[in-house]
């Protein structure tokens, strides 16, 4: 089940939050080199990524669902799948969107808990900008749930 699905330039690609994070950093010339999680979402980012370290430690039978590898067997996966991704980083290449960047988040319709019912995009327009970085922060301060550029009475300001 993700937790977000982004859509760039008006489905030209769709990004996990797993695929965003190594977008990001890509945009920043940073490679990802090791993911782990549910068979789908390794599949998706290595889809994405040649290369990188990966550690499928469970099985999605569902979005409420999983068949899971044990504690001691994931640890194992996981060290190896660092491992692998440490030792190929100067061969994996950040994973890069170029821009100009249209960017929307799409969520699930309400009560649609296996997904097959539909989606809606959180906003009619999304963003535009020049890089995937400069879209995603105006989408951030855009939401309603942010308190971005927000000073407290006790002098806290959020970045």
């Amino acid at each position: 089940l993700q937790h977000s699905r982004w859509e760039v330039n008006n489905g030209e690609i769709f990004l996990s939050e797993a695929s965003m994070a190594a977008a990001l950093a890509g945009d920043l010339g940073i490679p990802a080199v090791f993911v782990s999680g549910d068979d789908l979402l390794v599949g998706e980012v290595a889809g994405k990524i040649p290369g990188i370290g990966a550690a499928a430690v469970k099985k999605s039978l569902s979005p409420y669902q999983a068949r899971s590898h044990t504690p001691a067997k994931a640890r194992e996966m996981i060290f190896q799948g660092v491992a692998d991704g440490i030792g190929l980083r100067r061969q994996i290449d950040p994973f890069r969107i170029p821009g100009p960047i249209r960017l929307n988040l799409i969520e699930s319709l309400k009560g649609n808990h296996d997904q097959t019912g539909g989606y809606f995009h959180f906003s009619e327009t999304g963003v535009a900008a020049e890089t995937l970085t400069e879209a995603f922060d105006q989408f951030l301060r855009h939401l309603p749930w942010n308190n971005l550029d927000t000073k407290l009475p006790d002098g806290f300001e959020f970045p």
